[in-house]
């Protein structure tokens, strides 16, 4: 017996032979190779400002995948460190660099430097927030390390996304230094698009999950129930209750009222609070038809208007 190193790997070949003749056969010997360190990370000292750079390198058979994190104050360590602080990642082979082009105090902390092979499927960040504006296009990003062959697979309320087949998205998948990224783009989004997203990423080794949830900003919709309460000579009392919001606060209301005659007349308008859903018009004539609406509006723009109302201020009793 002979103890196997990362020299024993080698195409061998066993040859048999008697008087009829004489065969052979050969296998591939691979060694796995522990990994073993070939720089430890060392603490490093600089001034605010200057460049710096921490690095780690190993070996092994197969290359160990080398990451990088920084640990909070609570003990988590961050995978995620990529262009972020004028910092930046650099892979070359076997060693990996974390170079700070501008020393900022946010980049003090304490880094580890994490060798492994056999990498499960696994994803830094697991849940995250995404907000739109209808119309516009979201991309949607999953960014998963681990060993390849790396598979990932897109659900939206846990029903199955084709890769083909769908006009109103793309998925897209780019091999990275430590695993994969898939995009999901959707083109133009609609209100429906506003759901709970899921990448399911699997390799040999093990699979994660990831979840999104994408909000549809848009404007509110029309205000409901819009009604005349009370009306007087001059004055009229309106109602309404609150519209759809768009999945934005509503900032205020407008309340438009206008003459309704056949030639057109000027438009008067005042604003209310967000939190009102009565109002009081004034300064009316006696006797005269009138037209009114109410629109909503929040951060994303002035909504819809609801439904024009028509009324009748009464007639003033004359002077003595």
């Amino acid at each position: 017996n002979k103890e196997l190193s990362d020299e024993s790997e080698a195409n061998y070949t066993c040859v048999a032979n008697n008087a009829f003749g004489s065969d052979s056969q050969s296998v591939i010997l691979k060694v796995d190779v522990i990994s073993k360190w070939i720089n430890e990370p060392n603490n490093t000292f600089a001034k605010l400002g200057d460049r710096a750079s921490i690095e780690c390198s190993a070996d092994g058979s197969p290359q160990p995948v080398i990451q990088w994190c920084k640990r909070s104050r609570s003990g988590f360590c961050y995978a995620t460190i990529e262009g972020t602080y004028h910092s930046e990642r650099k892979q070359q082979g076997n060693k990996s660099v974390i170079v700070f082009h501008k020393v900022d105090p946010i980049n003090v902390g304490v880094y580890e430097c994490i060798v492994s092979t056999d990498v499960p499927a696994k994803f830094d960040e697991k849940y995250s927030l995404m907000q739109v504006k209808r119309g516009e296009s979201a991309r949607l990003k999953c960014n998963v390390s681990g060993d390849q062959p790396l598979a990932i697979k897109w659900t939206k309320d846990n029903v199955k996304l084709e890769k083909l087949g769908s006009h109103s998205y793309e998925i897209f998948e780019t091999t990275t230094d430590f695993g994969l990224l898939s995009e999901l783009l959707l083109r133009t989004t609609q209100r429906t698009d506003g759901s709970i997203y899921k990448c399911e990423a699997e390799n040999t080794h093990g699979k994660d999950e990831r979840t999104i949830k994408l909000v549809v900003l848009e404007v509110p919709g029309p205000p409901m129930n819009v009604h005349v309460k009370e009306v007087w000579s001059r004055t009229a009392s309106i109602v309404w209750s609150a519209p759809y919001s768009g999945n934005s606060p509503l900032t205020k209301y407008t309340i438009q009222y206008w003459r309704h005659q056949s030639a057109p007349h000027r438009l008067h308008e005042f604003v209310v609070s967000n939190s009102q859903t009565t109002a009081l018009i004034k300064d009316l004539s006696p006797g005269l038809s009138y037209e009114m609406t109410v629109v909503g509006e929040n951060e994303v723009g002035r909504g819809e208007a609801a439904d024009t109302v028509t009324f009748v201020t009464g007639e003033e009793e004359p002077s003595a």
